[in-house]
């Protein structure tokens, strides 16, 4: 069972409007080792909390070093005006268990807007047929 004054979870919430294919790009280093019991994860939702998507779970990790995950974002937050990620340790109790993050960056993919692609060709070819029918 855990003590609720050691677990922590933030809540940062970003932008994936007109973006897709998301990649989370985040460092994290432990403090102090997570023993049996005790679990962090790192975790996404598009509906304020309700429904959390796992990304990343910690447990049994040596401490000391940096190391970065570069986690792929679900398909569930492709175009979503705010996606929350989540990040939760559960230390079980122990008071001097540390966790920290660090440079965290999504990258996506612009979505083009419907019919930009035909639009765009279309100009192109208007504008030659324009160009030739001039040279006669």
């Amino acid at each position: 069972d855990s003590d609720p004054n050691t677990v922590a979870s933030f809540i940062l919430p970003f932008d994936m409007t007109d973006l897709a294919d998301g990649v989370l790009d985040i460092w994290y280093k432990f403090g102090s080792g997570i023993e049996g019991g005790d679990i962090a994860a790192i975790s996404v939702s598009v509906d304020g909390g309700s429904t959390q998507i796992n990304l990343l779970t910690l447990q049994n990790q040596a401490n000391g070093a940096w190391t970065n995950a570069i986690l792929p974002l679900p398909p569930i937050t492709n175009d979503q005006p705010v996606v929350d990620l989540i990040l939760t340790a559960d230390f079980n109790g122990a008071s001097s268990d540390a966790l920290s993050f660090d440079d965290g960056v999504v990258t996506a993919n612009v979505v083009p807007e419907p019919g930009s692609g035909f639009m765009a060709g279309t100009l192109a070819m208007m504008a030659f047929a324009g160009i030739r029918h001039r040279r006669k």
